[in-house]
């Protein structure tokens, strides 16, 4: 992979951050685009990143045939002579607790997708997140800002924050620019240097808070041993939005994606894990091409699918979706002995309901399989927002709703793939 970075596209003016008010009061159509476009997107580009904490590890030279180390175990927890950081992190509690009154100033956000580091560590990606002093009553309080990304480096039990809360994470210099995040891997295996972060850039159109649009994925690598950011480029195909879940295995990285409008499908590309610049694959029907054009859904799930997509400890597929997005009140989801397929329907995974205050609405469902659940259970999350909120009344507890909610699954039995 080269790490040269390309050139930007320019930019155009933007409003300050939007409200969660006009954000959710606008018609069911707008938000299926925003969720859509919010599982493949991320961040932006920095040139330096601190870490709050986090432990430093040996990177070594990419290696094709590395192995999985355990998360938990792996030597950069070994490393971390804090004793939080072998406290066991196998409950969904604890995750729940990662996101909530924290001390460090992160008080909430959406998103989450979380990338094993192949050292011990869980790197956790979030989008829009509030930082500031937290409410009484748990809200979001007047006065705080609100960072388009954000992000964890979880070490055991130990969460720490990566940058500083209100400065924002990844940005772009000199951009109005942004990104949100959508996922990682860790090409080199257990032996790698870097990280790659694949995001969407977003650029606004207009004043609305809606007037908005994707500008193509693009890749941020970063240094796995301190987080600073070494490489950044558009993805070498931009007709989808390509990466809204990427898994390794086999030598091979898999990119899922969709169209740049919210839609039923989900399509499949694959390039070699090193060489993410080099020759494409997309699935078609039962055959690979080179041809973009000739992309084939190898799922579909009408009216409106978002699916993310890991695959499982015991060499399965998984992909995970909320049922109708904001409209449904659980996840589903779909199991393969393959990537390419074929996808077979799970049925309903888990309740992801709302506290019954009028106008919430639940959505974006993620797995977690870099997480050790007790039990060999799955953790999955998904999110918790409402069209009632207003900004004018943050201290309300409909605005402290906001952010993801955690749950651990049985993994499906194999008849389903």
């Amino acid at each position: 992979m080269h790490h040269g970075q390309a050139a930007w596209p320019a930019s155009s003016p933007t409003t300050a951050g939007a409200t969660i008010r006009n954000r959710l009061r606008r018609s069911k159509s707008s938000i299926r685009s925003v969720i859509a476009l919010r599982r493949g997107t991320a961040g932006a580009v920095l040139l330096a990143l601190t870490t709050a904490g986090a432990c430093r590890s040996d990177s070594g030279a990419a290696h094709p045939g590395a192995r999985p180390v355990a998360v938990g175990r792996g030597p950069a927890v070994v490393a971390d002579r804090r004793p939080c950081a072998r406290q066991p992190a196998d409950s969904p509690s604890f995750f729940s607790a990662m996101t909530t009154d924290r001390t460090d100033g992160w008080i909430t956000a959406d998103l989450p997708a979380s990338v094993d580091l192949r050292d011990g560590r869980v790197l956790w990606l979030f989008g829009d997140t509030w930082t500031g002093a937290r409410a009484p009553d748990g809200g979001i309080p007047p006065g705080a800002r609100l960072q388009h990304n954000s992000a964890f480096v979880q070490t055991g039990g130990c969460v720490d924050l990566l940058g500083t809360a209100g400065a924002g994470w990844l940005t772009i210099p000199g951009s109005d620019d942004f990104w949100w995040p959508a996922g990682g891997v860790v090409p080199g295996g257990a032996h790698g240097s870097v990280i790659d972060v694949f995001v969407t850039r977003v650029r606004r159109t207009g004043p609305g808070v809606f007037d908005f649009a994707p500008v193509g994925m693009d890749v941020v690598q970063l240094r796995r041993s301190d987080f600073a950011v070494v490489g950044v480029r558009p993805l070498p195909h931009q007709d989808r939005l390509w990466g809204s879940s990427v898994v390794a295995d086999g030598g091979w990285l898999y990119l899922f994606g969709r169209d740049y409008t919210a839609g039923p499908s989900t399509y499949l590309a694959r390039v070699r894990a090193r060489d993410l610049a080099g020759r494409w694959q997309f699935r078609s029907g039962r055959r690979w091409s080179r041809d973009p054009s000739r992309s084939t859904p190898v799922i579909t799930a009408r009216p409106f699918n978002n699916a993310t997509v890991a695959r499982l400890e015991d060499g399965r597929w998984l992909a995970i979706a909320k049922d109708r997005e904001f409209d449904g009140t659980a996840l589903i989801g779909w199991s393969a002995a393959a990537p390419q397929g074929p996808w077979r329907p799970t049925g309903r995974l888990v309740a992801a309901p709302t506290t019954g205050r009028p106008d919430e609405f639940t959505y974006l469902a993620a797995s977690h399989p870099e997480i050790g659940l007790a039990g060999k259970r799955l953790l999955v999350s998904w999110n918790l927002n409402s069209r009632a909120a207003d900004l004018d009344h943050l201290v309300d507890p409909v605005a402290a709703t906001y952010g993801p909610r955690f749950a651990a699954i049985r993994i499906p039995r194999r008849g389903h793939s």
